[in-house]
């Protein structure tokens, strides 16, 4: 796993992420990854943000997806990778919704439905594993649609035969009705985390839980136990509450920590980090002088926060440079990355993950998006054009079309529209070495 990028660092460290011998030689690890000397005076600090993993070689499209129905083909959705398998959804609009397991070979296809008779637009294929305990929880966030008595469903499944653990989680709380994928229904398993046999279910556009609260985060294990929960403060169907980041529950998770935005706009943005048992950590607003919607978008993983400000996002309005802000551990600037081509789309969606920081301007070139990988430091390693590229597509949009770990990246691009629709779904080898086993 990639190094932090401050605070102490030790020679166990260097040694943990790239071998050696004992006793420890220092000079042993010359030109080990970018950034470290191959020759003269070399310090521990020349190991910030080093990987043993090879993030210079720009990943190699090694096959594509694509799927073409009369509906909206939101093939690849949702992306999971563990050491052996990957996993992903189909959601088709009023269809039935599945999710496959496949070894990374392709190899092993196995098809998983919803356990119990569905509505046909339940949104059934949110996916959550914990490779820990080998469990793969999927969500139905429109599961009973029903206007304001609608709620959501989480099944629980063995991550490896696909098998039905008879496991089954669910809200029925009412609220505020949204409009999404034709039906009205709140959102309750829309996003679903795993780690460390937590299982992290959120509700964004719901009160889910009473009357007067807006998003909540629900932790269970791998057993289906309810171990923790939090609910949002009170707002509106136009001003949802803003306390700690739980408006919109989790935008991501790593290393012990949960990373959500309780609010954005054009002027200001929350941001705020909760540990694992939901106990906040630490909250700052929108810094001054960063552009419009700070906090759109972000990720947290391996040492770094990303923060992205792309401007235009949920707005249509344009005319800032987009930009990504990178933090360490104790909440610090570590550096700015703006966009390469001036756009106000950069940073829509970001994701840290095994060695490389992605970040996607999905409105790269009328809608063609774009994605650009980092390494830990902010460096530029190389981009990624939609292959299949179309106007009414948004090529690495939310919610996990862009995911990397072990030697796998996925991304994808679900285009809306009606008859002949085509969604793509792309895998990329992405070299590594020896010393680069996971995430």
């Amino acid at each position: 796993m990639t190094l932090q990028s401050s605070g102490a660092i030790s020679l166990l460290d260097v040694q943990g992420e790239f071998g050696g011998s004992i006793p420890i030689g220092l000079n042993e690890y010359y030109g080990a990854a970018s950034g470290v000397p191959a020759s003269g005076t070399i310090s521990l600090a020349d190991f910030y943000g080093a990987s043993a993993c090879d993030t210079t070689t720009a990943p190699t499209l090694i096959n594509t997806y694509n799927v073409t129905t009369t509906a909206n083909p939101n093939y690849g959705r949702w992306v999971n990778i563990t050491s052996s398998k990957y996993y992903f959804s189909f959601i088709p609009f009023q269809a039935t919704a599945y999710v496959y397991i496949r070894n990374h070979d392709d190899s092993g296809e196995i098809s998983v439905t919803n356990p119990v008779t569905p509505s046909i637009d339940d949104s059934f294929g949110v996916i959550a594993v914990d490779e820990s305990t080998n469990t793969m929880v999927v969500g139905a966030p429109n599961a009973a649609a029903a206007g304001s008595n609608s709620g959501g469903t989480a099944y629980w499944f063995n991550a490896t035969t696909g098998a039905y653990l008879n496991i089954t989680k669910s809200t029925t709380y009412g609220g505020w009705t949204v409009f999404n994928r034709g039906v009205q229904g709140p959102q309750w398993g829309d996003r679903i985390f795993a780690e460390n046999n937590k299982f992290f279910i959120c509700c964004t556009k719901d009160r889910c839980g009473t009357s007067t609260t807006y998003g909540s985060i629900w932790v269970y294990n791998s057993s289906g136990t309810l171990l923790t929960n939090k609910l949002g403060t009170s707002g509106t169907s136009s001003t949802p509450g803003n306390a700690y980041g739980l408006s919109l529950t989790i935008d991501d998770l790593a290393d012990g920590k949960i990373i959500c935005t309780s609010s954005y706009s054009a002027t200001a943005g929350v941001v705020n980090i909760y540990d694992y048992n939901l106990n906040h950590l630490y909250q700052w607003n929108k810094p001054a002088g960063t552009p419009q919607f700070w906090g759109a978008a972000t990720s947290i993983g391996q040492g770094v926060i990303a923060i992205g400000a792309p401007d235009h996002a949920f707005s249509g309005a344009g005319g800032v440079l987009g930009k990504v802000y990178l933090y360490d551990y104790n909440y610090n600037l570590i550096t700015t990355i703006n966009s390469p081509t001036n756009n106000s789309g950069f940073g829509d969606v970001i994701r840290i993950r095994n060695g490389r920081i992605m970040i996607a301007d999905i409105r790269y070139n009328s809608n063609i998006g774009r994605v650009y990988i980092y390494n830990l430091n902010g460096v530029l390693l190389s981009t990624i054009d939609d292959p299949n590229p179309a106007t009414s597509g948004q090529f690495s949009s939310p919610f996990d079309y862009m995911q990397s770990k072990y030697n796998l990246m996925f991304m994808g691009r679900g285009q809306s529209g009606g008859a002949g629709s085509t969604g793509y779904f792309y895998k990329y080898s992405t070299p590594e070495n020896s010393g680069c086993s996971g995430p």
